[in-house]
């Protein structure tokens, strides 16, 4: 499979992307945040939930995300953290 990313990748939607991805680490280090535990990926409605990371909010860091373990499976290239989340809760 060859990687091509063009270097102006624009969205889809006006906040950044056509998809959103979290960690359930992340999600739980939000909820030991909280005072009410019960926040679920429900309330964030991502398109991607990952689970295994080293930890909470590790997807921060990175630039890419391939989706499998092959090949010719997707890649995704991150924008950024998403802003209703970070600019609202954290």
């Amino acid at each position: 499979m060859k990687n091509v990313f063009c270097g102006n990748i624009q969205g889809t939607f006006q906040d950044e992307t056509s998809y959103m991805m979290m960690t359930e680490e992340s999600l739980a280090a939000l909820n030991n945040k909280l005072i009410i535990n019960g926040v679920t990926e429900k309330n964030f409605r991502p398109s991607i939930m990952i689970k295994g990371t080293p930890g909470p909010f590790a997807e921060d860091l990175w630039d890419y995300i391939r989706i499998g373990d092959k090949e010719d499976t997707g890649i995704f290239k991150t924008a950024r953290p998403c802003i209703r989340l970070t600019d609202n809760i954290l």
